[in-house]
């Protein structure tokens, strides 16, 4: 075996290049796709209007500690808009939150959004179809609640089926959401199936009795919705009284949600997120029988 300097450096380089390059390839892959959406054909109208936005941002460069506007100077083109520059930090988060602000950008600087239009879910409205109910009455699944936080965020950070390849979470998202859910705001639910795999979850952030849903996912067929109806069974017997979904689609809707006004989300966060919320880490309530739960005994 060659030990001589140059071979000994080509060795050490081929090894670093071994590790690294996939996740080089990753944020290149990433840079490109990131490019690409906002030429997709519904999205071009609104990309002058943003690289206006951009530009005056790198032009001015706000103080990162200036407070969020009003939700009602939000753009209506590209639509919802609000800020651009605030970091992402645990704080902020919280703060947006609370004001029906969310972030969502695929490359900084950090863009946040008030969107005129809110999908939202009452807990007791959630409709639990009658395969589901089959599923949670043979125990096909079971879950639990703050167990593999990292995992589900991770889970839902991966590329979905005939979607665009591209996720808002990225590994800076996940480390302050992993702050939050260290710090009691952050929580997840987690389906796993009889190998103890991690098939399903949700995970989102919670203020007052109002749970911020930011993203789920399904490995196998139906799983999100055994999530969701473990995770809205609870909230309302906790009292929670608004599940934000966040944006429109028609699984959330089959489910249950429905579209409300940017006014109507705001006078909602003012009113339920100044409630206490349920102390974490959450934990399954073995008492309560999900299958047989029912939103119509629950309104009585």
């Amino acid at each position: 075996m060659d030990f001589t300097p140059a071979a000994t450096s080509s060795i050490c380089i081929n090894r670093y290049l071994n590790t690294n390059m996939s996740g080089f390839k990753q944020n290149i892959t990433r840079f490109i796709y990131a490019l690409l959406y906002p030429l997709k054909p519904q999205r071009l109208r609104a990309l002058p209007a943003l690289w206006a936005a951009l530009i005056r941002y790198w032009l001015i460069r706000p103080d990162p500690d200036t407070p969020f506007p009003p939700v009602e100077k939000a753009m209506k083109n590209p639509e919802g808009l609000l800020a651009i520059g605030i970091p992402l930090t645990a704080q902020r988060l919280l703060e947006a939150y609370r004001q029906g602000i969310i972030p969502f950008f695929h490359l900084p600087p950090t863009k946040w959004w008030a969107p005129g239009t809110r999908m939202v879910l009452s807990p007791d409205e959630l409709h639990v179809e009658k395969n589901i109910r089959r599923l949670l009455r043979r125990n096909v699944y079971h879950a639990t609640f703050d167990q593999a936080f990292h995992d589900v965020i991770t889970a839902c950070k991966e590329p979905r089926q005939n979607k665009y390849p591209l996720s808002w979470i990225t590994d800076e998202v996940i480390k302050v959401y992993c702050q939050l859910f260290a710090e009691g705001h952050a929580h997840s639910v987690e389906i796993w199936d009889e190998q103890n795999q991690l098939v399903g979850g949700i995970f989102g952030i919670s203020i007052g009795r109002v749970f911020f849903n930011d993203s789920q996912f399904s490995r196998l067929r139906d799983t999100s919705k055994v999530a969701m109806a473990y995770l809205n069974c609870h909230l309302h017997s906790w009292g929670y009284r608004v599940h934000d979904c966040m944006h429109y689609s028609q699984h959330l809707e089959r489910l249950g949600a429905h579209l409300i006004s940017r006014g109507e989300f705001t006078l909602l966060l003012d009113e339920w997120c100044k409630q206490p919320s349920h102390a974490g880490p959450w934990k399954i309530d073995e008492n309560l029988d999900v299958a047989a739960w029912s939103t119509d005994i629950m309104k009585k």
